[in-house]
């Protein structure tokens, strides 16, 4: 059996789009059982749950981080596959299908990330039948005894994940005392099992993107946005501390550790400077970019004038990225790209 956990947080508006979702999936009801983890009273969703027979657990603790909301709703599971859902993303129709298809055709698999289709506003355009994403599936055996690269399989996104149950109870110490990286411990959870993972090319899951994402803040003036990635970066400090103490003694403990110390310079960075100081560090570092690129300093200069705006998802982006150089010459150079797009348009 399939034991769908929805968490919500807060944000009541969504939820029972995500509630529909599971409702519409073409598995059998009898194969899946669904647990609702919220900290609110909500007439629609409450109504959803009720009428079809879906477990809820109000969790109304503020200072508790989503981990403890998967460790209640684990105590409870039947199924011996667990598929998280956020409350403001959606399943396709054939998600649990699919997942139930994997699980009983890959042996020792206790690991699958779905691949995932953003939205914005209204509901997605969903096809009959899931589409593939633009790679090849990537199935490894015995994952911690391989020596895939962390990067081509770092994760992103509870909803895109399904995992065995057994792999989240055999740490579930450190489960519940996460605070937001709930996608992330998941892939570690899965590394230290030493089971198999499956990367599939099948989008199952599709991604809302709004003004209240936990880790992509939109639409929001530079102060918010500000006090918002500092609060992210606070709680991932505490979430790789943890991941750290569970990757004890392997290799990609040495990894955890370079990620808390990135973070912990993100939090200084946005506590104790100004505003003013961080534009200029981010306008000296496009410009270098800028200039690495063969872009002439003086048209680069008058350009980045003009594009730093603290509202720009250049300035944001380029704040909130901890990456390696080749990723951020990509950024930069797609910025310079647009502003060259929006020059000859205003020419013509």
């Amino acid at each position: 059996m399939i034991s769908v956990i929805v968490t919500a947080y807060n944000r009541k508006r969504f939820l029972p789009y995500a509630l529909s979702s599971i409702i519409k999936q073409t598995l059998n009801s009898s194969e899946y059982e669904v647990i609702v983890v919220k900290n609110f009273v909500d007439e629609t969703s409450d109504a959803i749950i009720r009428r079809h027979g879906f477990r809820e657990i109000l969790c109304e603790n503020p200072n508790q981080g989503i981990g403890i909301y998967y460790a209640l709703a684990l105590k409870e599971c039947k199924g011996d596959i667990i598929c998280p859902l956020d409350d403001d993303d959606i399943f396709h129709p054939k998600k649990l299908e699919q997942i139930k298809w994997f699980f009983s055709n890959i042996k020792g698999l206790g690991y699958v990330r779905n691949s995932i289709s953003t939205f914005n506003g209204h509901e997605p355009m969903i096809d009959a039948t899931p589409r593939n994403d633009n790679f090849k599936d990537v199935l490894i055996r015995n994952i911690r005894s391989s020596n895939v690269s962390q990067t081509l399989l770092f994760p992103f996104n509870n909803s895109s994940i399904a995992i065995k149950k057994d792999v989240l109870t055999e740490y579930y110490d450190f489960l519940s005392k996460i605070e937001t990286a709930i996608d992330i411990f998941m892939f570690y959870a899965a590394y230290m099992a030493d089971c198999s993972v499956l990367f599939t090319s099948k989008i199952l899951t599709y991604y809302r993107i709004h003004e209240s994402n936990t880790s992509q803040q939109y639409d929001t003036n530079q102060s918010d946005f500000l006090a918002k990635r500092l609060g992210l970066y606070r709680h991932r400090v505490n979430d790789w501390k943890i991941i750290k103490e569970l990757c004890h003694n392997t290799r990609w403990e040495y990894e955890a550790d370079r990620t808390i110390l990135e973070h912990e310079l993100a939090v200084d960075l946005l506590e104790g400077k100004s505003r003013k100081n961080i534009t200029r560090s981010l306008y000296r570092y496009m410009l270098k970019e800028f200039i690495g690129i063969g872009v002439d300093r003086a048209q680069a200069v008058y350009h980045l004038k003009k594009f730093i705006e603290p509202s720009s998802w250049v300035y944001r982006g380029a704040l909130g990225l901890v990456a390696p150089k080749k990723i951020g010459g990509i950024i930069f150079r797609r910025a310079w790209n647009t502003i060259q797009k929006n020059q000859v348009a205003v020419k013509k």
